[in-house]
């Protein structure tokens, strides 16, 4: 009797653990099917997130182009643009200047054309008589300063003159030998001007005499430039 009871007892204990087996079982497979169906397919690529768009930048505000008009001097030596009714004024006229080079020579002496006046020196030269020790006298223009060669005659106006030094202008660092009777067309620098605080200056400059014991004898007239 007591052997029947206990070939019950394992009976039960048996099916206990097959129903505890299945039910793991099941959970497994549920498990299985979850993974799958949150998987990729195999050799698919991975969905990328959807892009998040950017907003477009501000356009930059644009730079209005400088509307400054460089001055003849900036622009590489070229007379300024008058008003046909631009009114020229009379600085000095006639003035004599006599430049007594040394013996020798072999040195230079400078002209201020706003004056005019020698030996000036410096910012303010606007012209240069230069001697060699071989005798020969040349003429120099200063820095930012622009002339022009044989003007038609000494009423040569000092419009002709701006037109003159356009169309002709003699270059600035090549020294010009000095004879009589030349008379040049001589424009004075705009940017000297501006930082003395005076008017640019147009003169007619007539070579009256190159002697030789070294002197040099000049006629000028000067008309201020309107502005």
């Amino acid at each position: 009797m007591a052997v029947a009871f206990l070939a019950v007892l394992v009976a039960v204990g048996s099916l206990g653990v097959a129903g505890w087996a299945v039910h793991r079982a099941n959970v497994a497979v549920a498990a299985s099917e979850r993974l799958t169906v949150a998987a990729p397919a195999a050799g698919q690529p991975t969905p990328e997130p959807p892009a998040v768009e950017s907003a477009a930048p501000a356009p930059s505000p644009t730079t209005e182009a400088s509307t400054e008009t460089s001055t003849g001097e900036e622009s590489g030596g070229e007379a300024p643009t008058l008003s046909p009714t631009a009114v020229f004024t009379v600085q000095y006229e006639k003035r004599k200047l006599s430049v007594q080079m040394p013996a020798n020579r072999c040195s230079s002496r400078s002209i201020d054309l706003d004056e005019p006046q020698l030996d000036v020196g410096g910012y303010t030269n606007d012209l240069e008589v230069k001697g060699t020790c071989s005798g020969t006298m040349t003429l120099n223009f200063g820095q930012g300063v622009s002339g022009a060669a044989d003007a038609e005659d000494l009423s040569t106006t000092p419009k002709a003159c701006n037109e003159r030094i356009q169309l002709s202008a003699l270059p600035r660092d090549e020294p010009l030998p000095l004879r009589k009777g030349q008379v040049l067309c001589v424009r004075t620098s705009s940017a000297q001007a501006k930082t003395l605080g005076i008017s640019q200056k147009m003169t007619l400059v007539n070579v009256t005499g190159v002697g030789a014991t070294g002197l040099v004898t000049l006629e000028v007239t000067a008309w201020n430039v309107p502005v």
